[in-house]
């Protein structure tokens, strides 16, 4: 009593006062220990409150976990969630008590048994393992096993989490399998790229052979041509004796039938480059009049047979102007042949040349009174071996695709318009800068070359000497060589203002002669001039690479050869050595 009173003077609740009796005293006491027991009340209320919510929280938690939960005492089940009693599929009243070995897969369960034994032996460490269950059907339920052993009131007990791992497992089996295919994929692949690169350098085989067979057919036409059309050259220039204008017109015949023959042999080749997408244009001034005019000659004959008008109208066009003019020719000779071909007799054929004011590009159009093609064949025409539905005269069919992708080459465009029964107009654009005139005097052939030497190596004995008397009629001294080993040695013994070397020679070709003469101080400076019937950009390169100054493709129209030897740099030239001399 005493003790409570103290606590209950020293609280403050009560003041010692004279003369205040002990019930006094008492009654105080009694109050405060009132306070303190409702104190200690409501305290016990708020803890066993806080007991129940957190008791309430995790049975929620255990309940609702989607991990099985189990607890086992003495190998049997004191405690499974609703996780763990719906992995085995049975009632909950069917699995406590119930030992859990017996809801392990029979093919499992002697690995549990050890790792419980393990466990009720003393070792507290947390422990992992897949295994599997056995639900009310007999079916196997893959899980991975986790847990401890604890005590809990006094008794080990193993506490195991189970989480079903069956969708890990089925993702672990299509991983498994998709890596399989995948693999069976790649080696197909691996297969497929290794026939893929059997296949391109078969192509690419296919191509050089493509390549070297038009290589060949060009050189085989090629040589006798250029004697053919070497020779007329010298017939028109009156190298052998006046010709007459009946003679003069015939060899002009010639002289165009033969170079129309030649871009024909060149439009073999386009169209292999084409095909590989390495034709490129080699723009020249060139006279439009002059172009046009040899284009209506092609076809002159044709329509006089038919008794079909031609005409040629210019619209504005500069008459010099820079282009390629053996892809704008062959455009033009297959848009005005096709005119006349499906034109009847009576009809016209007319190629309108014009130009806007301002506009750099030159319009060609061909236009005819002929059959006409329908609307809905109107681009067909353009795709190989069709016709648009005319089937006059004969034809590979490939005319008009090589020549609107000649006109793409160029950088124009090849539009069509048709009206059955009333005739077609084909229209050519390409950009054609204009050339201004050349206000330089013609030099005359027979002198333009007066004095200069030059060294001819060429083994073919018509080619050779064609030549030779060309360019002896332009006042030439020449010296012959038939191989690359006798074209070096008189080089160096002649030392010539300019060598004209053919590529492909015996003994020794034209690139390794012209490369021992460009390796040789004593013949380094003297210019050569490469020429080749192989009209193929591998042949120019190579041939400049070897350190040749400039390179031809044969036959070598005079006019040009005498302008590229005139351009030269002038050397030390004695006409008295050479003039007249023919080894």
């Amino acid at each position: 009593m005493s003790e409570l009173i103290s606590a209950v003077l020293l609280s403050g609740t009560c003041v010692a006062v004279l003369g205040i009796g002990i019930p006094a005293v008492l009654a105080v006491v009694v109050l405060r220990f009132r306070a303190i027991r409702a104190q200690l009340e409501r305290t016990v209320v708020e803890q066993v409150r806080d007991i129940e919510e957190r008791e309430r929280l995790y049975r929620t938690v255990v309940t609702r976990a989607s991990d099985g939960i189990v607890l086992i005492r003495d190998e049997c089940i004191a405690f499974a969630n609703a996780r763990a009693v719906e992995l085995v599929g049975v009632a909950a009243d069917r699995v406590l008590g119930q030992t859990f070995i017996q809801f392990v897969h029979p093919d499992h369960r002697a690995a549990v048994r050890e790792n419980y034994a393990r466990r009720m032996g003393g070792d507290e460490a947390p422990y992992r393992y897949v295994t599997a269950l056995v639900n009310s059907e007999g079916n196997p339920v893959p899980i991975e096993a986790s847990g401890t052993a604890m005590m809990i009131g006094g008794v080990r007990t193993n506490l195991v989490l189970i989480r079903d791992i069956s969708a890990r497992l089925q993702a672990e089996s299509h991983q498994r399998e998709a890596a399989r295919r995948l693999e069976a994929v790649n080696r197909r692949l691996e297969k497929s790229t290794a026939q893929a690169r059997e296949l391109a350098s078969r192509a690419e085989e296919s191509d050089r052979s493509k390549a070297e067979f038009l290589a060949n057919v060009s050189c085989e036409l090629r040589t006798p041509l250029s004697s053919v059309l070497g020779m007329t050259e010298l017939l028109l220039s009156e190298a052998f004796g006046p010709v007459n204008w009946s003679q003069r017109e015939a060899l002009q015949s010639v002289d165009e039938s033969g170079r129309h023959l030649l871009d024909l042999i060149g439009d073999i080749l386009d169209m292999a480059r084409l095909e590989s997408g390495h034709l490129e244009p080699k723009p020249a001034d060139v006279d439009l009049h002059d172009l046009c005019a040899v284009c209506m000659r092609f076809i002159a004959l044709p329509a006089s047979r038919k008794g079909v008008n031609t005409l040629v109208e210019w619209r504005g066009a500069p008459a010099r102007v820079s282009v390629d003019s053996r892809m704008l020719r062959h455009i033009l000779v297959n848009l005005l042949g096709n005119a006349v071909k499906f034109t009847p007799s009576g009809g016209s054929v007319a190629l309108v040349v014009s130009q806007q004011a301002g506009d750099n590009a030159i319009d060609f159009a061909v236009s005819d009174t002929g059959i006409g093609i329908s609307r809905e064949r109107l681009e067909a025409i353009f795709e190989p071996f069709e016709s648009g539905g005319r089937r006059a005269g004969r034809g590979v069919g490939l005319g008009l695709t090589m020549a609107r992708r000649l006109a793409t080459v160029l950088g124009g465009t090849l539009m069509a318009r048709s009206t059955p029964g009333l005739g077609s107009s084909f229209t050519l654009r390409i950009p054609c800068p204009p050339v201004p005139a050349d206000p330089a005097p013609a030099v005359p052939a027979n002198e333009s070359l007066l004095g200069m030497r030059i060294l001819v190596a060429e083994d073919e004995p018509v080619s050779a000497r064609m030549l030779e008397l060309q360019l002896r009629h332009a006042g030439a001294a020449v010296t012959l060589a038939s191989n690359g080993r006798e074209a070096v040695s008189r080089a160096r013994a002649r030392r010539p203002d300019v060598v004209l070397m053919d590529v492909h020679m015996p003994v020794m070709g034209g690139i390794e002669a012209t490369a021992a003469l460009k390796g040789d101080p004593l013949t380094a400076g003297v210019p050569v001039i490469c020429l080749t019937v192989l009209a193929m950009d591998e042949d120019r390169d190579r041939c400049l690479a070897a350190g040749a100054d400039d390179f031809l493709i044969k036959p070598v129209e005079m006019r040009a050869l005498i302008e590229k030897l005139r351009r030269l740099p002038a050397g030390s030239k004695k006409p008295e050595d050479l003039v007249g001399r023919r080894e």
